[in-house]
């Protein structure tokens, strides 16, 4: 973000489309790990479904022994976000605007099983064990040869077993669209209030971002919330420096408070096993880490139409806090909150505008000539070469003579 400002009464109105295709995130380490790392390869047994236990101990057999099977969980995600702004200039020195995100976000999401379990569906044979007592048995409760072999669950047992038992929605391809959080900014050029430095250019920002887009829901499984739920203050601070009269280094920090809020949440015990009962859903006291995040970058115009911009950001993320009245394990749950990031970046800018001044001449007479308004001939043709030309040459000429 840089520290320019609008002048007086000038309105300013903007799109950036933002276009995000990933299926890889950071863990608790900083390091790298599939989104569906908390699926994948996950054995079904009592740390995923609890009620195992009870089972395993009613037919005497060991801890985990008895399993729904082991997942194959493939995933991965696509986010379409257009971020519109409207900007205006209350004075020289002060802009105000708002930024409305529309997102459109997708989860392709591939469930089977890689390796079938020793759960089935209680068929009402087994005298011990009636089937109103608990639907679900292992595949050889009777440890009879004889007894003819129960079908191990397959993914849609599992399916069902999710919905029925514990409350989830399908885990299947997902996709949402609607409005994410929008922000209100003021940003005040501070320079002019002391003193102004001509290659030196300084604001201050605030921006008020509030809970507009939809939070996750609890109780689906691979789903994205639009919005984080809750109320930011964002503080910034831009900072532009104008060297050779062309590159413009860029340094911007940030501080963002993040407010207390209230969100029905699910409380894990382990944040890699993700899956509870309805038991532990709770509308919990939030307050989520606040965050301090900086951007370094430098651009150079390579003519009126195009520069190249590189740059170093990153961010450090407090750890959430939670609680709430069931007594639930508020702390391991935000286990792994604490977050730190950095990239390096590059690429190219594309000005519209001076493109359209260059081929102002060449568009409104295709458009003449769509519009049956007017005729090629040789005459017009001759000059729009001229036209080019010449513009052509002064840049040229600028170009030796800044040399």
């Amino acid at each position: 973000e840089t520290a320019k400002v609008l002048p007086a009464k000038v309105f300013n109105a903007r799109l950036k489309p933002i276009f995000v295709t990933f299926n890889e995130r950071w863990d608790e380490d900083g390091l790298r790990e599939n989104i569906g790392h908390d699926f994948n390869n996950k054995n079904l047994n009592s740390e995923v479904f609890s009620d195992l236990s009870a089972l395993e101990r009613f037919y005497n057999l060991p801890d985990k022994s008895i399993t729904a099977g082991t997942v194959q969980f493939d995933s991965y995600a696509r986010l379409s976000i257009l971020g519109s702004a409207l900007l205006y200039g209350v004075t020289d020195y002060f802009t105000v605007g708002t930024i409305v995100p529309m997102v459109h976000a997708q989860h392709h999401v591939t469930v089977g099983l890689k390796k079938t379990g020793n759960l089935a569906w209680n068929d009402g044979k087994d005298l011990l064990l009636n089937e109103d007592d608990l639907p679900i048995m292992p595949i050889d409760h009777d440890n009879n040869p004889d007894t003819p072999a129960l079908e191990s669950f397959d993914v849609e047992d599992i399916q069902f077993l999710l919905k029925d038992g514990f409350g989830y929605k399908r885990t299947e391809t997902w996709s949402d669209t609607g409005i994410g959080d929008i922000e209100l900014l003021a940003k005040f050029n501070i320079f002019p209030s002391f003193y102004k430095l001509s290659s030196w250019d300084s604001s201050l920002s605030v921006t008020l971002r509030l809970p507009t887009g939809k939070p996750d829901n609890p109780d689906n499984l691979v789903d994205f919330g639009l919005g984080d739920g809750q109320t930011d203050l964002v503080f910034g601070w831009q900072n532009d420096f104008l060297f050779l009269s062309t590159f413009v280094f860029n340094a911007s920090v940030s501080y963002n408070w993040q407010l207390p809020d209230r969100q029905v949440l699910r409380i894990y015990n382990d944040p890699n096993i993700p899956i509870t009962d309805t038991d532990a859903k709770e509308n919990v006291y939030r307050d989520l880490g606040d965050s301090f995040s900086y951007d370094f970058s430098a651009n150079y115009p390579i003519n009126d139409m195009f520069s190249y911009t590189v740059g170093y950001a990153g961010f450090a993320k407090q750890r959430d806090w939670i609680g709430g009245h069931k007594h639930l394990a508020y702390e391991k749950y935000t286990k792994e909150t604490a977050q730190m990031g950095q990239k390096a970046y590059m690429g190219f800018t594309y000005s519209t505008v001076s493109a359209y001044i260059y081929l102002q001449p060449l568009l409104a007479t295709l458009i003449a000539l769509l519009a049956g308004k007017d005729e090629l001939n040789w005459v017009k043709i001759i000059s729009a070469l001229l036209i080019f030309t010449g513009v052509y040459l002064a840049g040229k000429k600028m170009e030796t003579k800044s040399a």
